[in-house]
């Protein structure tokens, strides 16, 4: 969903105005930390896909430590709105992930729906590092993937509350990044400058 969310914004704001350049100066803090945070993710989905015990073993902790890194790039850069929002459903998310030893609960039955056996397959085998099949022990469920998001969307899943509000702010992000409508992206606040060791004599 966050994927064809970005997609259709980067099109929205190019028809409206909006130029591709112009991302280049959103100029976000930490940007390292978004980097590490979905590097880890990715690094995560892939071993555990192949087999990697130790990965496998500590993925629960992996998957937590992934989100520390995105919430310090979204602490650092709090002043922009859209990244406060996305930072509303990274949290939401979180919460329901640290309840249930650091893997997203997943709905079986409604990713079935979405048109996904494999996937299923995948998350009933435990061959997927970020999730974990939704049970009737699963911890605050309601906040987990279990609503579908069914046809005619060209691209039928399942997702999580928190996915809704990610999905919006990164939206929001690319458009207002873009300059569409005539909108522009503040640029942070400069670093305040150090102040000298010693203080020139008056």
């Amino acid at each position: 969903m966050l994927s064809d969310g970005a997609l259709l914004s980067l099109v929205v704001a190019r028809i409206c105005g909006g130029r591709f350049g112009r991302l280049a100066e959103l100029r976000l803090r930490w940007a390292w930390a978004f980097i590490t945070g979905f590097g880890l993710q990715a690094v995560l989905m892939t071993a555990t896909l192949n087999g990697f015990d130790p990965a496998i073993r500590y993925s629960g902790w992996v998957h937590l430590i992934s989100y520390l890194f995105l919430a310090a790039g979204i602490g650092a850069n709090r002043a922009s709105r859209p990244l406060q929002v996305v930072g509303l459903g990274l949290l939401m998310n979180f919460v329901v992930i640290a309840a249930n030893g650091g893997h997203m609960p997943v709905d079986v039955a409604a990713l079935r729906r979405s048109g996904r056996p494999d996937l299923a397959r995948m998350l009933v085998s435990r061959r997927s590092g970020k999730h974990v099949v939704m049970t009737a022990r699963t911890r605050l469920a309601f906040l987990g993937d279990r609503y579908l998001l069914p046809r005619p969307y060209p691209r039928p899943c399942v997702f999580s509350p928190g996915d809704v509000p990610i999905t919006l702010g990164a939206c929001a992000l690319v458009l207002v990044g873009m300059g569409a409508f005539g909108l522009r992206h503040r640029p942070p606040d400069p670093e305040p400058a150090q102040e000298a060791a010693c203080p020139a004599a008056k």
